[in-house]
Parts: C-alpha cells; sequence; structure tokens
C-alpha cells in the first residue's frame, strides 16, 4: 500500500477519501499534470499523503470490513 490515488473530480469521492490530504484530485488533465508535479518536488508532502492513504484503507477498506458489513445488512452477524 505504498502508492496514492490520483484521479479526476468524482461526485462522493469525499466520503471515502480526503482530496489534498489522502488523494491527489484534478479538474483537468492539465492541472492533475501540475499537481502531480508538484507533489513530486514536495517529498515530504507526498510522503505524508501516502501514508495518510494507507492509514485510511487498513482503517475503513480493507475486504474484512466490508463483507462483515454485508452480513450485517443481511442480518447474518451479531456485530
Amino acid at each position: 500500500l505504498d502508492t496514492l490515488l490520483v484521479t479526476e473530480t468524482v461526485s462522493g469521492l469525499s466520503d471515502y477519501w480526503a482530496p489534498g490530504h489522502e488523494c491527489l484530485v484534478y479538474d483537468t488533465p492539465e492541472q492533475g499534470q501540475w499537481l502531480m508535479q508538484e507533489l513530486l518536488a514536495d517529498p515530504a508532502r507526498l510522503a505524508a499523503m501516502k501514508a495518510a492513504a494507507k492509514a485510511r484503507a487498513l482503517a475503513e477498506h480493507t475486504y474484512a470490513l466490508r463483507f462483515a458489513a454485508i452480513l450485517r445488512r443481511l442480518g447474518l452477524s451479531g456485530g
């Protein structure tokens, strides 16, 4: 999980990730290129964003967590 999500603006993304903190979001390809260049020029910020994204992924976006949520919705789990 040593990576960073870079994506165009998508409705609802902020429900799952914090743009600018856990992922890089752009509106145009040119803006995306500029933002990536800026981020690559700042290794400390890149490392912080990757660490934040990893922490969120492990805390909220694992298969185990999603499967448990499905079981709860189906009434098959007491948790």
